[in-house]
């Protein structure tokens, strides 16, 4: 019987061993893909689609009830409250599916055996963020489907672009936030208030060069310049999938923009991630 046990171990190593070889001799390309087909698995077995199509469900339901209230423009404000419902939605099991696969994979000390092997660390970051992203695409096109049914598809695809773009960046800092602490609670936090201040940014700098009673003072010149810098350095996420994307189509110079900002907020996000992935003593 300990034979059999000490044969049985023998070829697990042997298989072990080869599957590893034949993974490193991959290229590039094809160790992201295989990286990212494992987190698309994890997401599946965390019903990501199931939870968004719930989510959905229960936000038509919501909408349609509160829409009931008024007495005309019922498709337009079902349309309205169903986009904030499902932004807010879709933001947030992104981030938290970010957050916690990173997180599980530290404390099962997957990352760490995963970072001490052989395997350029800047793989790693691309495939998680690959799969991350396909949950995006997907997520956000439920949504847009789900939108559609009330406004014109192409209304509903031109916000949908928007919450692409925006859930793309919130996943970057999910999994930016995840590598940087160690508790889930923190992490989570920290995105939220994120997500709050460069949503509510515009509102607050609107605020404070429009006060109800104007009175021209250094504190209240300080705290504008402080907004108006702080804006300048976040992104416009609130303008990235608003309401009134749904009726009416933006031209090729808000595209550009929006896609712009995506880019390179993305772009100084994945640089922070990198940096913090390569610092990592194992």
């Amino acid at each position: 019987m300990r034979a059999l046990k000490n044969v049985t171990k023998g070829m697990i190593r042997n298989v072990h061993e080869i599957i590893l070889t034949f993974f490193f001799s991959m290229g590039k390309a094809m160790k992201t893909l295989i990286i990212a087909k494992y987190t698309i698995i994890e997401g599946i077995y965390n019903k990501v689609i199931h939870m968004t199509l719930i989510l959905g469900v229960l936000g038509i339901s919501l909408s349609v009830f509160i829409s009931s209230i008024v007495v005309t423009e019922h498709n337009i404000i079902i349309a309205s409250l169903l986009s904030a419902f499902g932004r807010l939605s879709a933001v947030l099991l992104l981030v938290l599916l970010s957050i916690t696969s990173i997180m599980r994979e530290q404390q099962d000390k997957t990352l760490e055996l995963i970072l001490s092997l052989p395997l350029n660390r800047s793989i790693y970051f691309m495939g998680k963020t690959l799969g991350f992203f396909f949950f995006s695409f997907m997520v956000c096109l439920v949504w847009a489907v789900l939108v559609s049914f009330y406004v014109p598809f192409f209304n509903a695809l031109n916000w949908g672009i928007g919450l692409f773009y925006e859930a793309t960046l919130m996943v970057l800092l999910g999994v930016l936030v995840a590598s940087t602490f160690k508790n889930v609670v923190p992490a989570v936090l920290v995105a939220i208030l994120f997500y709050v201040t460069a949503r509510s940014m515009n509102a607050l700098e609107l605020i404070a060069t429009n006060p109800l009673v104007t009175a021209d003072s250094a504190t209240l010149s300080l705290m504008r310049e402080s907004l108006r810098i702080i804006n300048l350095l976040l992104p416009d996420l609130d303008r990235f999938a608003d309401a009134s994307k749904l009726f009416s189509l933006d031209d090729l110079s808000n595209h550009l923009y929006f896609l712009l900002q995506a880019l390179v907020y993305g772009y100084l996000i994945s640089m922070v991630c990198l940096f913090d992935f390569y610092r990592k003593n194992l």
